[in-house]
């Protein structure tokens, strides 16, 4: 019953999530989750992936900029 255009696949090496989960529970577990603690690179790597071909470059860049 549910139309779905397109599925995306993040991979993130195990011990890079487990690490960002520590920190985030530490942190006391904010509603925005562990994708704040995990690296920069990674979290934009991740961002360009799933917005390919979907957003402009000047929409791409301002998500970026407010990561």
């Amino acid at each position: 019953g549910v139309h779905v255009d397109d599925i995306v696949y993040v991979a993130i090496e195990k011990r890079m999530l487990t690490d960002a989960i520590a920190a985030w529970e530490r942190a006391g577990k904010s509603i925005a989750g562990p994708w704040a603690y995990l690296p920069e690179n990674v979290r934009t790597a991740t961002l360009k992936g799933i917005f390919s071909g979907v957003l402009t470059t000047e929409q791409e860049k301002s998500l970026l900029k407010n990561m």
